[in-house]
């Protein structure tokens, strides 16, 4: 038997666990391709919101600086 009560907080915990992995891979792999990131940029990525965090993971091996990834979570 579940509860109204406790979908609506578990399903948000779900989605905000979801995004805080999927911000943490999104760095690790523009770590490894441009090298330590600065403090401002990871927190910023762990800000944005996970369908733009989603598209940058399709698309962080087409970024050629980490000027156009600051560029893009303006």
């Amino acid at each position: 038997m579940s509860s109204i009560l406790y979908k609506e907080p578990y399903e948000k915990g779900l989605e905000e666990g979801g995004k805080k992995e999927k911000a943490n891979i999104l760095i690790k792999f523009l770590g490894k391709r441009f090298g330590v990131l600065p403090a401002e940029l990871k927190k910023r990525i762990e800000e944005t919101d996970i369908d733009k965090i989603d598209i940058m993971l399709d698309e962080v091996l087409d970024y050629e600086s980490l000027e156009k990834v600051k560029k893009y979570i303006q």
